[in-house]
C-alpha cells in the first residue's frame, strides 16, 4: 500500500500511472484474449478514480471523488459517473474493446452464442456510450471514437 499522496499533482500522477499500466496490459495482449476480467468468478477490482485532465488535479481537485470502489465494475454496470476527460474516455473505450474481444473469443471457441444476453448487453452498452463521446476534434478523439465502432 502506498503512502497517501503528497498533493493533488502527486495523486494525479498515481492515477495516470495506474491507467497507463492497464492500457499497456490491453495493448500487449498480442492478438489473444486477455486474462483481465472485470466480472464473473475471477474479478479484477480497480479502486482508482477515472483520469482527469492533467491540469484538473491541481486546478479542480474537487472533481476527484472522496470514495472510490469498483470503478470499472460500476462503469460496466451502467452506474453513472462524471468522467469525461479524454483520458478517461480512452480508458473506457479500452475496457469496452477488451470486453468485446473477450466475448468474441468465447464465441469463436463455441462457448457462447452471438444471441447470448451478454452480447446484447455489451452491444447496448456500446450504443449508449457512443453519444457521450465529444465531437472528433483531434487524433486522440478519433481513436476514442474508432474503438467502440470496431465491434
Amino acid at each position: 500500500m502506498l503512502a497517501p499522496p503528497r498533493d493533488a499533482r502527486d495523486e494525479g500522477e498515481r492515477i495516470s500511472a495506474l491507467w497507463g499500466v492497464l492500457n499497456n496490459c490491453f495493448a500487449s495482449r498480442d492478438g489473444a484474449c486477455s486474462n483481465i476480467s472485470y466480472g464473473g468468478s475471477i474479478l479484477l477490482v480497480i479502486d482508482t478514480p477515472w483520469l482527469l485532465e492533467t491540469a484538473d488535479y491541481v486546478e479542480r481537485p474537487h472533481l476527484l471523488p472522496l470514495q472510490i470502489s469498483g470503478t470499472v465494475v460500476k462503469f460496466l454496470r451502467d452506474v453513472p459517473d462524471n468522467a469525461t476527460s479524454s483520458s478517461a474516455l480512452y480508458a473506457k473505450v479500452g475496457i469496452l474493446y477488451e470486453e468485446a474481444t473477450h466475448l468474441g473469443g468465447r464465441c469463436r471457441s463455441g462457448g457462447l452464442s452471438p444471441t447470448d444476453p451478454e452480447f446484447t448487453a455489451l452491444d447496448r452498452k456500446i450504443d449508449a456510450f457512443m453519444p457521450t463521446l465529444p465531437p472528433i476534434q483531434s487524433q486522440q478523439m478519433l481513436l476514442v471514437h474508432t474503438h467502440p465502432t470496431a465491434r
